[in-house]
């Protein structure tokens, strides 16, 4: 009965640790947890006070002005396209770069 007592007692002892490791664990965890969430808050927090303040901004701009429009520019580029609309290449020839006074074509 001692051994059983004891084989008991040691395998009580070891869950006991094994708990205690695993709600040490979890205290961590929720600490980070909870930081984490002060972090998050404070973030919102701040986006919310910046986007407050575009949003005045802009609601100021355009009740004091109301005049002032905004344009959308279109940029237009001269780029040849074929009959399907997609742009075309160019199929002109290059003439061969020519060389100044002292350099070396190391290919030739």
């Amino acid at each position: 009965q001692e051994e059983a007592s004891a084989t008991w007692m040691k395998s009580f002892t070891n869950m006991a640790s094994n708990l205690r490791f695993r709600i040490s664990g979890l205290e961590r965890a929720q600490t980070h947890i909870k930081s984490s969430m002060s972090s998050l808050q404070e973030d919102t927090s701040s986006i919310n006070s910046m986007m407050t303040e575009m949003y005045n901004a802009f609601r100021g701009q355009s009740s004091s002005s109301p005049s002032i429009s905004v344009t959308p520019t279109f940029a237009l580029t001269d780029t040849p396209a074929n009959v399907n609309g997609e742009n075309a290449t160019c199929n002109a020839t290059k003439e061969p770069l020519s060389h100044t006074e002292g350099e070396i074509d190391v290919n030739i």
